[in-house]
């Protein structure tokens, strides 16, 4: 749509002069402001210099690698007692006790 016949937001009676990037409305010239190169509304200005939130990690994020880690512990200790119990069976067999000779 062309911006000659819009009108402000703000100010109905006012012929609009710029569509705000952001929200994709139209304002007269008093109701927007230059911001890093383009014209803003007063809304998307506040929220452009609004100081973001720093982002904490999902607990879901976290779970995954702890998970596998406790997965790959858990099957290492597995493996390692019946390789543990193999050795004994084997030692036990050479040494007659499976086969009763003695």
């Amino acid at each position: 749509m062309s911006v000659a016949i819009e009108r402000c937001q703000l100010h109905p009676e006012r012929q609009a002069a710029v569509c705000c990037p952001s929200c994709r409305r139209f304002y007269c010239r008093e109701c927007v402001t230059e911001h890093a190169g383009r014209y803003l509304c007063a809304r998307c200005l506040r929220l452009a210099n609004k100081p973001r939130a720093r982002r904490q990690l999902p607990l879901a994020l976290l779970r995954a690698p702890f998970t596998l880690l406790v997965g790959v512990v858990v099957g290492w200790g597995v493996f390692y007692l019946y390789a543990q119990l193999l050795a004994l069976l084997v030692t036990a067999f050479q040494h007659g006790f499976l086969t009763g000779n003695s």
